[in-house]
């Protein structure tokens, strides 16, 4: 099978979230499995271009992956000469793959795959989550959705959710027979070399009990009820620290930590920015636990990263990994209340031997259920399937 994944930015771009590593892990697992697997990307890397010869495939872990020159407007990531490709190759693939909405890419894809016969499947990863869309960019996005994105939601052969709540809580509705949940999945290393870590957070005491958020800076992850509960957790646990982990394109930061200083817990928050795949390992080790408390996450990977790594999670409900998580013990799930939020981190911190039995539960759920390999088989029969019907 050869499966062409279209979408705006790819490794090594890094500020878009998690769609970026969790397609790429799927693309690499699907490689493995004797597929021919193909991506067309911008060179976008957030407001700055990727270093990387444009139009010529590059080899990134097995996968062809051949970048376009982004223009005007950046946002959109506009790239004519990515459709040029595409009205050129789309033909000689079986099926495509569209992890993402609201973009050029996207919209060119999902056109010439419908021009030459070629049927493809798009993955809204969070992003017609009806909520946010009210709450962000509703006029736009319904407008997109209503002119552009219906008429590809028709023509697609499938909608492909991460989880359950993904797919409840979409503003359009699907008839069910067109679409798979299928969660994402976890390239799952054992044996990661203690001296390949470099550690973000160094200067810090190692008495300190880290607390690790990690993503993008967002309102949706939940950085208002951060800002509420971490105060709480400061008094209750002295020792307590809060390393945020990722982008900050919405300039949140500056408004989080002068929250934070009027409560006089400043000194117990750090921000390390965006950091590779090295330093994130390096933080898992260091955590204590991991904290979602997301209002909108349409899977949360890397509530699956810490789990993987024996660390215990606190996650809101609106994560949709939670189910999993309250199933398994591997962790805390909380509604999205600051009171509730804080007392679930305490109970953490201050009982090791709990925190430890968390770890082992979460760590078993993922080597049993959301190792990439067993993903990318329900996956791999999913896109066989459109395939056929096409041929």
């Amino acid at each position: 099978m050869k499966v062409l994944i279209v979408m705006p930015c790819y490794r090594p771009a890094t500020r878009f979230g998690g769609p970026i590593g969790s397609v790429h892990s799927l693309a690499v697992a699907l490689r493995s499995l004797g597929h021919e697997v193909a991506v067309f990307a911008t060179n976008s890397n957030g407001p700055c271009d990727l270093p990387v010869a444009l139009g010529v495939a590059h080899d990134i872990d097995g996968v062809q992956v051949t970048y376009f020159p982004v223009r005007w407007p950046r946002s959109y990531f506009r790239s004519p000469s990515l459709k040029e490709a595409l009205r050129a190759r789309a033909r000689g693939f079986d099926v495509g793959y569209l992890p993402w909405l609201y973009v050029y890419t996207t919209t060119a894809a999902a056109s010439e795959f419908t021009r030459q016969g070629v049927p493809f499947v798009i993955s809204p990863r969070g992003m017609l989550d009806r909520k946010m869309i009210e709450k962000k960019g509703r006029l736009r996005k319904t407008a997109y959705l209503s002119l552009v994105g219906s008429r590809h939601f028709r023509r697609a052969a499938a909608i492909h959710f991460t989880s359950p709540l993904e797919r409840d809580l979409s503003w359009a509705r699907f008839d069910e027979a067109r679409t798979w949940v299928i969660p994402n999945g976890l390239d799952i290393v054992a044996d990661l070399r203690p001296d390949r870590w470099p550690d973000p957070i160094a200067g810090l005491g190692r008495n300190r009990q880290v607390v690790l958020f990690l993503g993008r800076l967002s309102y949706i992850k939940g950085l208002d009820l951060l800002a509420a509960a971490w105060p709480l957790v400061a008094r209750g646990a002295p020792l307590a620290h809060l390393v945020l982990a990722g982008p900050d394109d919405e300039h949140l930061y500056g408004p989080f930590q002068r929250e934070i200083a009027r409560a006089g817990a400043h000194a117990s928050v750090s921000y390390v920015g965006l950091v590779d795949d090295d330093q994130k390992a390096a933080l898992m080790r260091r955590c204590v636990l991991l904290v979602a408390p997301s209002h909108s996450d349409s899977f949360g990977m890397s509530v699956l990263e810490a789990m993987s790594q024996g660390k215990p999670v606190v996650v809101s409900r609106h994560v949709g990994i939670s189910p999993e998580v309250e199933a398994s013990g591997g962790g805390r799930v909380v509604a999205s209340d600051a009171e509730e939020l804080a007392s679930a981190i305490l109970e953490i911190i201050h009982r090791p031997d709990m925190a430890r039995e968390m770890g082992a539960s979460g760590k078993a759920l993922v080597e049993t259920r959301f190792s990439i390999l067993a993903i990318a088989r329900r996956m791999e029969a999913a896109l066989e399937s459109v395939a056929k019907r096409a041929s």
